[in-house]
């Protein structure tokens, strides 16, 4: 058994002409190749927009907006500035008012009718004490009225309740 010698391993200098010579002949054919497609997607790309009908009459700058409100009847203008003041009411105000201030009173759901103003709140607390304490807070809040206690139920894990208010 004969065995490779180290020098059938070795590395031998090859000339390196060749190599470079290859690799800027491909990167030559690729340039032309994609110039080439280049050339042929603008060609098509302007017969396209030659083919294109022009308008007999291209519009011209847009006329001045109109007054958008110039249509609406008065009754139309009417309900149209009733929502502007329901959209423009204080919602912050009021849900900081409505938040309890006893961290284990919790409000399970809020149902707000901001054209009539009247609130009504679910919520779940502790026990009724912490109902009548948050219904307390809600008679002495400036931005809610005329408080009523609709529905207070004992449940095992706490009382849950429920609170109308009018939103002023």
């Amino acid at each position: 058994m004969k065995t490779a010698g180290l020098h059938d391993l070795a590395w031998r200098a090859r000339p390196r002409w060749r190599a470079w010579a290859l690799l800027a002949a491909c990167a030559l054919g690729a340039g032309g190749v994609l110039a080439w497609a280049q050339h042929r997607v603008d060609q098509r790309l302007q017969l396209l927009v030659d083919r294109r009908p022009v308008p007999a009459s291209a519009p011209s700058m847009p006329p001045e907006a109109a007054d958008p409100l110039a249509g609406i009847d008065k009754a139309g203008l009417e309900r149209v500035e009733g929502e502007l003041r329901m959209l423009n009411r204080d919602w912050p105000g009021l849900l900081a008012a409505i938040v309890p201030q006893d961290r284990h009173t919790r409000l399970l759901s809020l149902d707000v009718n901001p054209a009539s103003g009247n609130v009504i709140v679910t919520g779940q607390a502790p026990g009724h004490a912490a109902v009548s304490t948050y219904v307390m807070e809600l008679n002495n809040s400036t931005l809610v009225q005329e408080v009523h206690l609709l529905r207070i139920e004992g449940l095992g894990g706490g009382t849950v309740f429920e609170v109308s208010a009018q939103w002023r």
